[in-house]
């Protein structure tokens, strides 16, 4: 499974630098990369894109 917060770090982003990207706080990457995060699916498809992922990937139901 891809999670945001191994996709950021491939990157070598800091969450920081994710949540300016993404037009969020700090705080809402951190509750992203928890274990149970709580996205929209506009967020999703967002972060996919960004990551070069497929949703399915991001959401872990693709490996």
């Amino acid at each position: 499974m891809r999670t945001i917060a191994g996709l950021r770090a491939d990157k070598r982003m800091t969450q920081e630098e994710l949540a300016k990207i993404m037009e969020v706080t700090t705080q809402t990457i951190r509750n992203w990369e928890s274990k149970q995060p709580d996205l929209s699916g506009e967020t999703i498809i967002k972060l996919a894109k960004y990551f070069n992922v497929t949703s399915d990937e991001l959401l872990g139901l693709k490996k």
